[in-house]
C-alpha cells in the first residue's frame, strides 16, 4: 500500500495493491476481507469526498484485522491509535 500514499502514487504500486487484493480470498481471513473490501470502497479513483473521509478509520480497521491474525496485541480502535501512511516531501 505504501507505493499508492497520496503523492507517491505510481501506476505501478497501485497495479501491485490491487494484485495483491484481489488474489487476498485465497489466503487471508472474513475479517481481513470485509476490512479490506471497506477500504478499497472509499480509495477507489470514483470515491466521493465523503467516502475519502472515512480513511484513516477504516485503514486502522484493517490493520486491526491483520494484527488480529498475526498475533499481536492490543486494539487500534480502543486505544484511540490511527494509522496513517506518511509520504515524504509532502506539505500537507
Amino acid at each position: 500500500m505504501s507505493d499508492c500514499v497520496d503523492g507517491n502514487r505510481a501506476v505501478d504500486g497501485a497495479n501491485r495493491f490491487a494484485e495483491a487484493s484481489n488474489l487476498a480470498p485465497l489466503y487471508v481471513s472474513n475479517g481481513v476481507m470485509s476490512a479490506l473490501y471497506s477500504f478499497r470502497h472509499v480509495t477507489r479513483d470514483s470515491a466521493t469526498l465523503d467516502e475519502q473521509s472515512h480513511h484513516d478509520r477504516l485503514l486502522t480497521l484493517l490493520v486491526q484485522e491483520i494484527r488480529k491474525v498475526i498475533g499481536v496485541g492490543g486494539d487500534l480502535v480502543q486505544d484511540r491509535i490511527t494509522v496513517r501512511f506518511w509520504a515524504a516531501g509532502k506539505g500537507k
